[in-house]
């Protein structure tokens, strides 16, 4: 993890969230990049109300078990700072999961208004945590929207996809 990927905004946007949602958890997977990031990331925690909901031991996650925290997830938060594009939405597609996330990079686009994912209208704590209530609030909409991940993971993203649009750029480029 590295700060600009957002987990303090996340913290805060989960201890609003969590204190209008009993059910819901928070689990922190993978290991912030210095010593000092996860001494601050572990002391906010520690300050929390919500801390007892949090699931964290900020370890590497070794490839093999990558999946085991997909597939237990809800919903994918994303809360970065600042980016351009990342692989995470890929991941979060071919495990068929929604995601929350703020503007930034292609979130937006990626999200396709709401068919995969929810963006908050604000990079804050405060419309953080309401995208994410809004998401729990409708389950059926949590499904459709996962559902919806693995469908173009396996078609608009799939390794086939790529290779025939890449094939046909060639093409169009030799034949000029």
């Amino acid at each position: 993890m590295k700060a600009y990927k957002g987990l303090d905004l996340l913290l805060d946007a989960f201890e609003i969230a969590a204190s209008q949602n009993q059910n819901l958890r928070l689990v922190i997977a993978g290991s912030p990049d210095t010593e000092e990031l996860k001494n601050k990331y572990a002391n906010k925690i520690n300050q929390l109300k919500s801390k007892n909901r949090i699931i964290h031991n900020f370890a590497y996650i070794p490839t093999e078990k990558v999946a085991d925290y997909f597939l237990a997830a809800d919903i994918i938060a994303l809360p970065y700072k600042n980016i351009y594009h990342s692989g995470i939405i890929h991941l979060t597609f071919s495990y068929g999961r929604p995601f929350v996330a703020t503007d930034v990079g292609d979130f937006r686009e990626m999200a396709e208004e709401g068919k995969c994912g929810k963006i908050s209208p604000e990079n804050s704590a405060t419309s953080f945590a309401e995208t994410l209530l809004d998401c729990f609030a409708d389950k059926e909409l949590l499904e459709k929207m996962g559902k919806y991940c693995k469908k173009i993971s396996d078609t608009k993203y799939s390794w086939n996809d790529i290779a025939k649009k890449t094939r046909d750029l060639y093409e169009n480029l030799l034949s000029k």
